[in-house]
Order: C-alpha cells, then sequence, then structure tokens
C-alpha cells in the first residue's frame, strides 16, 4: 500500500497517473523519459507552490522535448506570462508558428499574446482586425469595446465602440471601469469637457476603489486649469483620508504623474483595472497574468506593480511582493503605501533592520506620521524592545 505523507505527495502521485492514463506525453525517447516525466511533474509542483518562474523553466525544457502537446506548451506559456515574461512567452509562440501548422498551437492564450504583440507595436489597425477575428480571445466580452476605444483612430470611432457597452449606470458591476476608461479616452483623444464630465459620473459615491481615477482627475485639473473641481471630490477624499498615501503624495505636490501618451498605455491601463477587478473575486493568478501583461505594455504603469505585490502577498510569496513594491518611487502616489507594505513584509520575513529602515524613510518625510509611530512599536514590540515600543506608540498617540 502506498501512504501518501503530505500534500506534495499527492499532487505528485495524481499527476504521474493523470500523465500515464490521459496518454498526454506523446512519443517520447526512451532515453530522455525520466527527464521529461520529471520536468512536467516539477512544474506541476512548482506551480502548485506558486513558484511560477521555476515551473515556467521546467515546463520550456518539457515543451521542447515534445513540441506536440500542446497541454504543456499552454502551460509553459501561461508559466511564462506568470512569472513576467511575457515577451518569452510571445517569442516562444512566434517560433513555433514557424515549426509547424498554426492550427496547432492556437489557443485562447496564445490570441491574447498575439494580440498583445500588435498593440505594444503599435499595429491598431491589425490589432483591431485580429480582435474581430479572433472572438475566443482571453479578455471578458464585457471590457472589448473599450479595448477597441483605445485602438480607435478618431474619438468618433471611439464613442462608436463605448457605446456597445451595457454597464453604464454607476453601482452595475464593471461600471467604474467603464466610467474610469471614458475619462481616459476622451482625455487622449483632446475632448477636455466630455473627459471632465466623464470624471465627475465616475467620482460620484467616492470610495477608495476609485483612487485611480482620483489621482488621474487631479492630473486632469492640473493640466487643464479652466476647469475647476466644483464638486470637491478632491477636497472631501483628503478630509476623510488624512493619512492615505494620495493625500501625501499632494500634499508634497510631487511631480511625478503618469500620463497616457499613446494607446498602448491606454490598453496596459485598461488592463490593469480588469487585473484589480480579477483580485477583487479572489482570482490572483488571473490577476497576476493581467498585470504582467499591463506593465509589458508600459513599464510605468505603478498601479500594476502594487497590484501584484498584493496578489503575491496573499499567495504567501513576500519576497515578490517586495520586489514588485520597490520599484514604486517614493514620490509616486502609491509610495507611502508601497513604503508602508514593503516594511510590514520586512517584519513578516523577521529582517527588522530592513523593516525599519523603510519607515525611517517615511519619518525623515513626515516626522509626526501616526502610521509610522505605530508600526515602529509593533515591530519593537516583536523584537521584545518594550521600552522602544511604549515610547513609539506614546509618540504616535
Amino acid at each position: 500500500m502506498i501512504f501518501i505523507r503530505n500534500a506534495k505527495e499527492l499532487l505528485a502521485y495524481t499527476v504521474i497517473i493523470f500523465l500515464f492514463s490521459h496518454n498526454i506525453l506523446g512519443k517520447e525517447k526512451k532515453d530522455f523519459k525520466k527527464s521529461y516525466f520529471g520536468s512536467i511533474l516539477a512544474g506541476q509542483i512548482a506551480n502548485y507552490r506558486n513558484e511560477t518562474d521555476i515551473a515556467s523553466e521546467y515546463f520550456d525544457y518539457a515543451n521542447k522535448f515534445n513540441p506536440e502537446n500542446k497541454q504543456i506548451y499552454n502551460q509553459s506559456l501561461m508559466s511564462l506570462i506568470l512569472s513576467g515574461k511575457v515577451d518569452e512567452a510571445i517569442k516562444k509562440i512566434e517560433k513555433y508558428k514557424l515549426l509547424s501548422q498554426e492550427e496547432t498551437y492556437k489557443s485562447q492564450i496564445t490570441d491574447l499574446l498575439l494580440f498583445v504583440k500588435l498593440v505594444k507595436e503599435s499595429k491598431n489597425s491589425k490589432a483591431l482586425s485580429y480582435l474581430a477575428n479572433n472572438n475566443k480571445i482571453l479578455i471578458t466580452d464585457k471590457v472589448k469595446p473599450i479595448l477597441k476605444a483605445w485602438l480607435a483612430d478618431d474619438y468618433e470611432e471611439a464613442k462608436s465602440f463605448l457605446k456597445e457597452i451595457e454597464y453604464k449606470e454607476e453601482g452595475i458591476a464593471l461600471s467604474n471601469i467603464y466610467f474610469h476608461n471614458l475619462a481616459l479616452v476622451a482625455n487622449f483623444f483632446d475632448k477636455k469637457e466630455e473627459a471632465f464630465k466623464a470624471f465627475n459620473e465616475g467620482l460620484k459615491n467616492l470610495t477608495l476603489d476609485k483612487i485611480r481615477t482620483l489621482y488621474f482627475y487631479s492630473i486632469f485639473l492640473n493640466n487643464n486649469p479652466q476647469f475647476k473641481d466644483e464638486k470637491k471630490h478632491l477636497e472631501k477624499f483628503y478630509d476623510k483620508n488624512p493619512d492615505h498615501s494620495f493625500s501625501k503624495f499632494k500634499k508634497k505636490k510631487y511631480d511625478e504623474t503618469f500620463i497616457i501618451k499613446d494607446s498602448k498605455n491606454g490598453v496596459s491601463e485598461l488592463l490593469y483595472t480588469l487585473a484589480e477587478t480579477l483580485y477583487g473575486q479572489g482570482m490572483n493568478d488571473t490577476s497576476i497574468a493581467f498585470a504582467q501583461i499591463s506593465l509589458y505594455l508600459n513599464r510605468d504603469n505603478s498601479s500594476s506593480n502594487y497590484l501584484l505585490a498584493e496578489n503575491y502577498q496573499l499567495i504567501g510569496k513576500k519576497t515578490n511582493a517586495i520586489d514588485s513594491l520597490k520599484k514604486i518611487k517614493l514620490e509616486n502616489y502609491l509610495g507611502w503605501n508601497a513604503h508602508l507594505k514593503i516594511s510590514d513584509l520586512y517584519a513578516d520575513l523577521k529582517d527588522f533592520k530592513k523593516a525599519k529602515d523603510y519607515l525611517l524613510k517615511l519619518k525623515n518625510l513626515e516626522s509626526n506620521s501616526l502610521d509610522v509611530y505605530y508600526k515602529l512599536g509593533e515591530q519593537y514590540h516583536e523584537q521584545k524592545e518594550y521600552e522602544k515600543a511604549i515610547s513609539s506608540f506614546s509618540t504616535g498617540i
């Protein structure tokens, strides 16, 4: 009798049974069977442990050995995306298109990546045609009109695409994505009045999940002084959330701003908002995938890095979360929160020196921050430095 002692053994056993029973291994050479089996098994276990970077290497080897196995091919592509190697995934598709008939490798993942490649290369007309001819692309139909709007030649064409959207009323699922992108698309095509109107529609019932829209709204007002914040969206947010990272960003009057300069930046922003929605639904892997593709299209999209960190933290990949957060400058509107989160993560990893260093950076920036003193107190308490903990807590109060 075989005794399965833990989850990893159970997974390994299940994978081996699956491989044999479903005959998905193709026609292997005997001399390499062990290495091939081992690569697939190791890739599955790495995925199970959320080690996508390692999984991508194992699946890539298995796929090279047996390129006719479409399942392993797609797992290899997805592992590359999840580990942030979107460019390598696209190169793999291009390579395999040359080796065999395209239909052999066609899938929702390949459709998505080939579409993204066209967007990256600013081939908007071809991207629109590709989207029209591949309706099973791995993006929900609900946001495809917005996707097409970002690829439009002019605002009239963009508006015609946006009219296809059904969820335009405040409170309806995905309506935040609609108003957010409607304002950005209008501004991108230099339709300032319509952008201003869309921003105000989107900022009704202002909550923290609309902070990204508020950020772009503040940039819009700075760049277009003829428009005023008549509904006091910014003022109301500051009053209600004085310690929020965005409030501190505005208080310090940093110049760092994220501008959508071209359509691929717009698509990057849309994919970020989609990834954020998926994160809220607990679909971490899919959220990570879209956040990585968003960054592939625009490396300056700091919100995607922050979202990656939130996903990584939830699935227990704390060092990955730290790496993503370190890419966000302190001067960014997410910078304060990013530094607090880095400190928390280092404290979780028991690296209290680095945790403290990040808090001291914030203390130097704002000497009377309650957040900083409270977290310093927590960390001193964790290290049993009780007098310092009491002092920090007292200062914070």
